[in-house]
């Protein structure tokens, strides 16, 4: 498995709310994205409007993300083109990813990453 620490720039398409609070962020990004340890909301911006009267926000936040490994990465650095397209497609029709910045990539047992996950409620406390 590969964990990859990102920051990450989204924008979430919201029901027809005018603000949202940060565990309503945080459980809908966690819920999109499998593989995911929130690890630190960065920026929520003001509930916005878009695509004629969606409501939706843009988030930055810190994550790790967790791959399979493949057999057509050669070198853990081949993972680096696997991240956007794994985000976007976990946002299908929920969302965007504007952008990725990778800080760091490396191996880890398939049970690492299981054990690092925390509770939504412990971001609060």
């Amino acid at each position: 498995m590969i964990k990859v620490v990102t920051d990450v720039t989204a924008t979430i398409f919201l029901d027809n709310v005018s603000s949202v609070s940060k565990e309503e962020i945080i459980t809908t990004f966690q819920r999109q994205t499998r593989n995911v340890k929130f690890n630190k909301l960065i920026s929520i911006s003001p509930v916005y409007t878009i695509f004629s009267k969606t409501k939706a926000v843009t988030v930055q936040a810190n994550i790790d993300l967790f791959l399979q490994e493949s057999e057509e990465c050669k070198h853990i650095n081949d993972y680096v083109g696997k991240v956007f397209p794994f985000l976007q497609d976990s946002f299908y029709n929920q969302g965007r990813i504007e952008n990725t910045s990778i800080i760091q990539l490396v191996r880890v047992n398939d049970d690492e990453n299981l054990g690092n996950f925390r509770h939504i409620h412990e971001f609060f406390t």
